[in-house]
């Protein structure tokens, strides 16, 4: 709800001091450039340092302004992770009565933020910034008519051209969002005037509306705006000073326009004008990055991850391009050497007999190698379903009969993977999700729409595409499927059966599952097809191989065994996937899979916090003394905001006790935890399956006691799979990032990871405080005026771990 609202006849706010605004313009402009870096340059300052300095002035000017303090703890205190001693100030501030401090410790989150912004607002009914604050908030809860009110207000009360142009910018966001594109052109075109006594937008700041401006034409029903829009965006294009993300939303919304209005050439035309007049080598290549690689949206994983993702995949096709010779051998080894060491022999190469003949063979090549050798390569690509790679390796067989048949294969396979891809739009019609968690029978195939509805319909496409692609003349044996009463089901995901599927009739145990498993394996891929509770219908997964395992074992007493899938990649991403998580392992029949592809995603945050602190061992010091904010006894149980709560844990992992700098963690180190955390799965699995009367009325009751809801089950199952990774992994303090990062993402996600990690991480919490009331945690490092979430850090790994086997135990997870 909307509170103080300062109505028509309000006071008008008084304007910024000019020597404020100028100093915070210098700091905003130098932070938007591509490269903006906290890497000095020589013996001067660096970029960071020298805009702090400039917003330190503009605070120094204007000690009331809000703009300054923001800049202050996004570029100084977030990334140098002492946040929450910044947020403790704030807080201070607000108790006291300021609107500025209600408003800065708002904004950085928390359950108590809306109380807060109410908080600013009432203190001050003219700061803009608590109204922006509350229209943010609004929009991102989709209370579109809210965020346009309250960021209407926060346009009224600016106090500065900046303020002016990032609320115009704001508010025509929100009125695009609401479909109401002839008022959003007319906000922005109105901050882009000029009025009588009111400060002109600098040029930056005008860019920054003209690029939103230039957005809400090009999406108008008429032509003329839309050719405006065109217009306007490739000139804002041509300029140079604009953040990258920025550029390719422009860039993608002029290359959806129709080709009579704007084509290829011209965008590519503006990003080489603006190449040519950029400011640093940095932005040059930014811009380069962009042209080459053609505009694609943004997955939302960030640069470190796309750069994991090239490392473990396009590295490899773009070495093989290159054919025989030093930069394919060290591709070649490069890429084994990451592999975790379960997965690789005494040599450093791959187990797996497909992919160790491609890295046997790729390191005896050089320039002088024989046309059998390069041929032998291909024909070992093809048959490990490195279809890519196969392709452009094609290319370096001299005789041309060969070469043809290794690239036919390499693009029948691809189109098949195509194809399998292209299923996703009928497996994520919307329909999937309103039903999800049901378990369509066989007899159900498909909506009107064409959605698929049945695994068994699920199955006849998938071969379909098989036998379109010269793979499979007849599939006439259908894999075993197997239920898991409300839980779901799923095709047997092979590769051999096991013995409990003898003893449940399915096969005799060692013999290849046939069907869509064994079509799957002869490609080098894993696929997983079925329905799980929470996952909206049938759907698939199909991942490449790089090696496989049995594993047997127990956690907290509770024994699990199974088939374990390492794979590098998903060729087709399942549901969760496509929508945008990062999905790095799942459980499956006597088994799971680890998706290490998405594991070194996870790697490249690790990589990113190591090299911000490497050689900086006065930042490290200040981080990992970090104690957090003082509070009340009543909040020290608060997870939220956790403020960096992740990337301390990261540090203090790295962290040497000689002090001697930041040692670097693992792939294999990470996707243990990942296996630690699906062999929880299966240990529920073990209690559960195979169904009996006794095991049915288990798995019922656990049903019921979540209100047989497909998204409470589902939470509850992570929950307790995660519990057993924070009490059984190597490292636990590996496991407690993971809940520290969900904290941090306190969004509902797409899957049930984010809300069970959360809460998971609240109830450890709150067991660590009934503890330490009882004197148990007397002797810890730990200050009880400050919250626990702070601290974490700070706290011995076993006593982490005994933490979590408790709460484990209170949840009948220790036998």
């Amino acid at each position: 709800m909307l509170a103080a609202c300062a109505g028509p006849g309000a006071a008008a706010p008084v304007p910024v001091p000019k020597e404020a605004s100028e100093a915070m313009f210098v700091a905003w402009e130098a932070a938007r450039v591509p490269g903006f870096s906290d890497a000095p340059d020589g013996s001067s300052l660096s970029d960071v340092e020298q805009a702090l300095q400039a917003a330190e002035a503009a605070r120094a000017a204007d000690p009331n302004w809000a703009v300054p303090e923001r800049f202050i703890d996004d570029w100084r205190h977030r990334p140098w992770l002492t946040l929450p001693e910044r947020y403790g100030d704030h807080l201070g501030a607000a108790r006291r009565g300021s609107a500025v401090g209600a408003y800065l410790a708002a904004r950085l989150g928390g359950a108590a933020a809306d109380r807060r912004m109410d908080q600013a607002r009432r203190l001050d009914p003219l700061l803009a910034w608590a109204w922006h604050g509350e229209a943010w908030r609004s929009f991102g809860r989709g209370r579109l008519r809210q965020s346009i009110t309250a960021g209407s207000e926060a346009l009224r009360f600016a106090r500065d051209p900046g303020e002016r142009a990032h609320f115009a910018w704001a508010l025509g966001r929100y009125l695009r969002a609401d479909e109401r594109d002839t008022r959003a052109r007319d906000v922005l075109e109105g901050a882009l005037g000029v009025d009588s006594g009111v400060e002109p937008l600098r040029p930056a700041e005008r860019t920054m509306v003209e690029l939103e401006l230039a957005l809400a034409e090009m999406t108008s029903v008429e032509d003329a705006a839309v050719r405006r829009g065109v217009q306007r965006g490739l000139g804002v294009l041509r300029r140079t000073g604009i953040p990258t993300q920025d550029r390719v939303t422009l860039a993608l919304a002029l290359s959806e326009i129709d080709d009579r209005l704007v084509v290829a050439d011209e965008i590519t035309l503006a990003l080489l004008v603006a190449e040519g007049a950029a400011a640093s080598a940095t932005e040059a290549e930014a811009l380069r990055d962009l042209r080459g690689r053609g505009v694609e949206p943004d997955s939302g994983e960030g640069e470190a991850g796309r750069n994991a993702r090239r490392t473990r995949r396009d590295q490899l096709v773009l070495a093989f391009e290159q054919g025989p010779g030093d930069v394919l051998q060290r591709a070649i080894l490069h890429w084994a050497e990451g592999l975790p060491a379960w997965l690789k022999g005494s040599d450093g190469l791959p187990m797996r007999p497909a992919l160790q003949r491609i890295a046997s063979k790729a390191i005896e090549l050089d320039e002088e190698s024989t046309a059998e050798a390069i041929e032998a390569l291909g024909e070992a690509l093809l048959q490990a379903g490195w279809f890519r790679e196969a392709r452009v390796w094609s290319r370096w067989i001299a005789d041309p009969a060969s070469s043809a048949r290794v690239e036919e294969g390499a693009v029948r396979g691809g189109a098949i993977l195509g194809a399998l891809r292209a299923l996703a739009s009928r497996l994520d019609a919307r329909e999937a999700f309103l039903a999800s968690g049901s378990v369509a029978g066989d007899g159900v195939t498909s909506t009107e729409q064409g959605r698929i509805g049945s695994i068994g319909a699920l199955r006849e496409e998938i071969v379909r595409r098989f036998q379109s692609g010269g793979r499979a003349e007849d599939v006439s044996v259908e894999q075993p499927k197997i239920k898991y009463g409300p839980l779901g089901a799923i095709l047997h995901p092979g590769p051999r059966y096991s013995v409990e599927d003898e003893t449940l009739g399915r096969g005799s145990q060692g013999d290849i599952v046939p069907g869509i498993a064994e079509l799957f394996g002869a490609m080098g891929r894993f696929a997983l097809i079925g329905n799980g509770v929470g996952q909206g219908g049938p759907d698939a997964t199909v991942l490449r191989i790089v090696g496989t395992e049995q594993r047997t074992g127990d956690h907290l007493g509770r024994a699990f065994r199974g088939t374990v899938f390492w794979c590098e990649g998903a060729d087709v991403p399942g549901r969760f996937g496509r929508m945008g998580a990062a999905i790095s392992g799942a459980a499956l029949h006597e088994g799971y899979y680890v998706d290490l592809e998405m594991v070194a995603v996870e790697k490249a945050q690790w990589d990113d916090v190591r090299s911000r602190f490497l050689g900086k061992p006065g930042r490290i010091q200040a981080a990992l003394a970090v104690r957090g904010a003082r509070v009340p006894q009543a909040q020290r149980t608060e997870t939220t905001p956790p403020l960096g709560a992740a990337d301390r844990m990261r540090l203090a992992v790295m962290s040497q006790p000689s002090g001697g700098g930041l040692r670097e963690v693992s792939l294999g180190e990470l996707a243990h935890v990942v296996a630690t955390h699906e062999e929880g799965h299966l240990c529920d699995r073990a209690e559960w399956y195979p169904l009996s009367f006794g095991r049915v009325m288990r798995l019922l009751s656990f049903a019921s006691a979540h209100g047989f809801r497909s998204a409470s089950i589902a939470r509850a199952l992570e929950e307790r799979a995660q519990l057993v990774a924070l009490c059984d992994s190597d490292d636990v303090r590996l496991a407690w990032i993971d809940i520290l990062d969900a904290a941090e993402s306190s969004g509902a996600g797409v899957t049930p990871h984010g809300g069970a990690y959360r809460r998971v991480l609240q109830g450890l919490v709150d067991r660590l405080e009934k503890e330490w009331r009882k004197g148990d945690w007397a002797d810890a490092d730990l200050d009880p005026e400050r919250r626990w979430v702070d601290q974490l850090h700070r706290v011995d790994p076993e006593r982490l771990r005994g933490l979590a086997v408790r709460e484990a135990a209170s949840r009948g997870l220790v036998e």
